[in-house]
């Protein structure tokens, strides 16, 4: 099953529309993405042309939906490690400071 996801209604409607016919599809809005069913399930998560977007203060809780979601193998192979060095990647990417001004 794929999941989609984003946070403007408008995007969303427009996924809808396009997969309606992909019974495999699923286009999540907010109550979808926080539902606890799928808490767990979630093998892989791809968050593209987002981060830079996302204000310091909701970087955490992005973090924290990735984490709930993403599977217990997918959090073994999610090494503190691994989780650094995608955030100096962000951090190199984007031109806002990710952390604050440090």
């Amino acid at each position: 099953r794929l999941y989609l996801y984003d946070a403007a209604p408008e995007v969303r409607a427009r996924l809808i529309r396009r997969f309606a016919e992909h019974e495999r599809i699923e286009v999540l809005d907010d109550a979808g993405l926080a539902d606890t069913i799928l808490a767990g399930r979630v093998d892989l998560m791809v968050v593209n042309s987002v981060l830079q977007y996302v204000p310091p203060e909701g970087f955490a809780t992005l973090l924290a939906t990735a984490r709930r979601l993403l599977s217990q193998a997918t959090h073994g192979a999610a090494t503190p490690s691994a989780w650094f060095r995608l955030l100096v990647q962000v951090s190199a990417c984007n031109p806002q400071p990710v952390f604050g001004d440090s």
